[in-house]
């Protein structure tokens, strides 16, 4: 039987495996679309709005299949189902290579994000709660980072190899690369259970176990929908959602106060500072003061920020934005650490895939519409100061709603 020791170094091996998934499949599924924007609008002929429809289309996907995967982790191996999402994902993306038309890259998208629900977010966050206990949260929030390294040090190469070998070649090497670095690295690294620790139901052959949460799952779902926590949690996650946005429009809010295209791209850097030190503050305040902790940091700096943004639109000033976009970094650790966090502080830990799932849904339909909502009524007025109000709302229904959970369960 392994020693207390070794089952910490596994995870922390794990730990850093989820670091390395998030920096290259986050990466390249969602933060690099901008990259290719231009080249695909203009190889194909279309605009940039029905390539937009592509994301729409994978939230849909991930919508539809966020509860049934949450449901398959309760029953079967997460190191399995890992690898099918991963090859899934990863080959989504190769594909784009032969796409002669809009309607492949719609149908890929989808596809692609119905994969990303099985080796992504849920399932690391499954597996930092078996392996570290009262120090998920830092765990995971060590994962979060990758996001955020994704875009520092692959968004030069990337651009190059757009640049020199087109679009759909990109894809090719992104896609068969992801799948030769992470498929392997998952089958040797990822391990269901620490050693010794696999439920009593669990069959033990190999590597993985495979058990089904104590109870009935139907009766169990049936009963979480009548739960007034539930439908908190639901709320102040969809609300926590909507207020991300922010991160898709630092670059033109700072445009749009007049500030230069290079002095809006630092900002995005101001960003990432904030985020990296956020996700780390706040996995630590989980772990340490419970719910109410975290939640003080990502909701409160998500209302400061809006607040300052609202200031900056009225009194604009270099200081005043660079303060409003730092908060809003600091605030942004509540985007991968909110449900991993708060669902395993209120509900049992057997049936943790099961309510991630469900509310997986919540989250990805505020992703969905939070965008174009946004960028509609900046249309309309030309400013940023009633969308940032509608933010800065929504980030209280947030603050509220997840501060009424109350501290961490006994």
């Amino acid at each position: 039987m392994a020693t207390y020791s070794e089952n910490r170094r596994r995870g922390w091996l794990m730990v850093a495996y989820g670091a390395l998934s998030l920096m290259i499949l986050q990466y390249l599924c969602y933060n690099a679309f901008s990259l290719f924007v231009v080249p695909i609008t203009e190889d194909l002929g279309i605009s940039r709005s029905a390539l937009s429809l592509t994301t729409t289309i994978a939230s849909i996907a991930g919508m539809v299949i966020a509860p049934i995967a949450g449901r398959l982790f309760s029953v079967k191996s997460v190191r399995k189902l890992m690898l099918m999402g991963l090859t899934v994902t990863s080959l989504s993306i190769a594909l784009q290579y032969f796409a002669k038309s809009v309607m492949l890259l719609y149908v890929l998208a989808g596809v692609r994000d119905c994969g990303v629900e099985f080796c992504l977010m849920m399932p690391l966050a499954i597996l930092m709660n078996r392996w570290f206990g009262n120090d998920r949260s830092f765990a995971f929030s060590i994962i979060s980072i990758g996001t955020s390294l994704g875009g520092v040090l692959l968004s030069v190469p990337l651009s190059n190899l757009i640049a020199g070998a087109g679009w759909r070649n990109a894809y090719l090497v992104c896609g068969l690369g992801a799948m030769a670095i992470l498929v392997p690295l998952c089958f040797f690294i990822v391990k269901d259970w620490p050693e010794g620790t696999q439920p009593a139901a669990a069959p033990k052959a190999g590597e993985d176990g495979e058990s089904a949460p104590k109870g009935d799952v139907k009766s169990f779902t049936a009963q979480l929908h009548k739960d007034r926590r539930f439908w908190l949690l639901a709320v102040g996650l969809m609300a926590n959602s909507f207020c991300c946005v922010g991160l898709y429009h630092i670059s033109t809010f700072a445009q749009s106060l007049a500030f230069d295209p290079g002095f809006a791209a630092m900002m995005i850097s101001v960003h990432s500072i904030g985020a990296v030190v956020s996700k780390l503050l706040m996995g630590k305040l989980f772990d340490r003061k419970g719910i109410r902790g975290g939640v003080l940091l990502g909701s409160g700096c998500q209302i400061l920020a809006y607040g300052l943004m609202i200031l900056a639109c009225m009194m604009p000033g270099k200081a005043l934005l660079v303060a409003s976009i730092l908060a809003y970094g600091l605030s942004f650790g509540s985007q991968s650490l909110y449900s991993s966090s708060i669902i395993s502080r209120i509900f049992d830990m057997e049936y943790y895939s099961i309510v991630a799932g469900e509310l997986a849904v919540f989250v990805l339909l505020a992703g969905a519409f939070s965008n174009p909502v946004v960028s509609a009524v900046y249309d309309m007025t030309h400013s940023y100061s009633i969308a940032w109000t509608l933010c800065l709302a929504m980030g209280a229904v947030a603050l509220v709603c997840l501060m009424s959970l109350g501290k961490k369960k006994a």
